[in-house]
């Protein structure tokens, strides 16, 4: 199986790559989707609890949201996240990748904090989504970040030139939807070429 990573910056347009790369019938893992199952689990809220607080709950469930605001307060926090829940998230993504092995030729693994976490060594290939930082904050402010969490996001991720450098493919996402789409395409036939050769 060909592994490749999906990897980006804040909001430079990872998922909707993948989304796109799934129409051409591609196998996509959303890592952050793990991330979000791992929330519910038991054990890990009551951790998280004891070191956030009650307030990062909407209703019985972890609150992303109340989980930045808390960190933006003290951003030593987003250590303590880290320590808890990326093992985790590792561990569970190995499974299911593991899990997967054997019934897909190309499994794409979308990890926004790839080269963050030393995780390029898991992958045959990595493409990365860019933009420009206008890009970015535009996207944002329709999100409904501030300009203070998105400058947060930014610092705490690897310049997107050390990414762009690191990478096999890079994919410009500053434009439209429609250039995103035609640059998917372009980059599936590319992947098949490098899985045939496989």
């Amino acid at each position: 199986m060909l592994l490749i990573g999906l990897t980006g910056g804040f909001l430079t347009g990872k998922s909707s790559l993948a989304k796109f790369l799934k129409r051409k019938g591609l196998k996509v893992l959303d890592v952050d989707r793990l991330y979000d199952n791992l929330l519910k689990k038991s054990h890990l809220k009551k951790k998280l609890i004891k070191i956030f607080g009650e307030n990062i709950l909407n209703k019985t469930k972890i609150s992303k949201k109340g989980l930045l605001k808390k960190i933006l307060i003290n951003p030593a926090l987003l250590k303590e996240l880290e320590r808890l829940t990326h093992p985790l998230i590792i561990e569970e993504m190995q499974n299911v990748i593991k899990g997967l092995k054997k019934k897909a030729e190309v499994l794409i693994v979308e990890v926004p904090l790839l080269y963050e976490k030393g995780l390029e060594e898991f992958f045959d290939k990595v493409v990365v989504v860019s933009s420009t930082k206008r890009a970015q904050f535009q996207r944002a402010k329709s999100l409904g970040y501030s300009d203070r969490e998105t400058n947060f996001f930014i610092k705490n991720q690897l310049p997107l030139k050390i990414k762009e450098k690191k990478a096999d493919w890079v994919i410009n996402n500053s434009g439209s939807l429609k250039d995103l789409k035609e640059r998917a395409n372009l980059l599936a036939k590319e992947i098949s070429k490098v899985q045939k050769l496989n």
